[in-house]
């Protein structure tokens, strides 16, 4: 799931691709991802959390507020104390 939202977020980002329910979409596979992560291995999590990171940083750029949402997704993962928040999808502007 984590590699097709990095792939999504890279042709979107590399084609300046802007559509709402693209966006939706990768976000929902996103939130997946995120929920999983506490089921994963404590091995495996650092690089899915460093794949996360990145994957945040490239859809900075983007539109749509699909990078807001990417940002607080992963910040839930990556700061233990926005962990303790629950995820919401960030608003469409």
């Amino acid at each position: 799931m984590l590699a097709m939202v990095e792939a999504g977020t890279e042709q979107a980002v590399d084609l300046g691709y802007a559509n709402e329910a693209y966006f939706a979409s990768l976000e929902r596979v996103l939130e997946s991802v995120v929920r999983a992560l506490p089921s994963v291995t404590e091995s495996a999590r650092p690089t899915i959390v460093e794949r996360l990171r990145q994957v945040a940083k490239r859809a900075e750029s983007t539109g749509w507020g699909y990078g807001d949402a990417v940002r607080e997704m992963t910040m839930a993962v990556i700061s233990p104390r926005a962990a303790r928040r629950p995820l919401r999808r960030a608003r469409r502007s």
